[in-house]
């Protein structure tokens, strides 16, 4: 019979597809996956806390993060297809009037 686990509490987390190659790619030599996605969640808890002492409001601060990571994400498109931009679709509906 093996040993209860002390201090420890576990959760499931499900990654969009692609998620964990990158992370594979990026983690430092004999670091777990475990131990990659420890140090990620401790270091959003960190800045999050921080934010929350300086009273801005948690709210605030998700929405703050989806929109940085909106404009990262951007920036990453424009950078590896520059000059090539998105143009909005036109609806069926639109396309029948003309």
């Amino acid at each position: 019979m093996s040993r209860s686990q002390i201090n420890y509490e576990a959760t499931t987390a499900r990654f969009p597809k692609g998620t964990l190659e990158r992370m594979t790619k990026v983690s430092m030599r004999f670091e777990s996956m475990a131990d990659f996605i420890r140090e990620a969640v401790l270091e959003v808890l960190e800045r999050r806390e921080k934010m929350v002492e300086e009273g801005i409001p948690t709210e605030f601060n998700f929405r703050r993060e989806a929109m940085i990571k909106d404009m990262k994400q951007r920036e990453a498109r424009e950078l590896a297809a520059p000059g090539k931009t998105r143009t909005r679709r036109t609806t069926q509906k639109h396309d029948a009037a003309s």
